[in-house]
């Protein structure tokens, strides 16, 4: 992705497919272009403002890998528990909860001093 216009591409490409998702129901096929165009728009040449003041999120990354399943799974499960289908809001609040926990747990995870060059250097 050297282009700009490949940003565009993928942000078409994530727009529309996204929008299926909404419109038709699940697709792992549409998920995963959905996925696609967002990787070709981030890693295009297009200048997003914000990238530089996101760099210090560039080391929690490995652990945030890591430690994501942890509360993905927790939160399936208890949303599976009392009732919750798989619907694209469950998606959304499983996304930025488990998004944030495992940021959060990460920036903790950092100041134990046996774990900082594990997890989280």
């Amino acid at each position: 992705a050297t282009s700009p216009w490949s940003g565009i591409g993928g942000a078409i490409i994530l727009v529309a497919c996204t929008a299926m998702v909404l419109a038709t129901g699940r697709s792992g096929l549409l998920e995963a272009l959905a996925g696609l165009g967002l990787a070709v728009l981030v890693f295009s040449r297009i200048n997003f403002g914000p990238s530089a003041k996101l760099a210090w999120f560039g080391p929690l990354t490995f652990g945030v890998y890591l430690i994501h399943a942890m509360f993905l799974e927790c939160i399936e499960a208890v949303a599976y528990h009392i009732g919750f289908g798989r619907t694209p809001a469950l998606d959304l609040f499983n996304l930025v909860t488990t998004a944030t926990l495992s940021v959060v747990a990460c920036l903790a995870l950092r100041r134990v001093p046996l774990l900082r060059g594990l997890l989280c250097p």
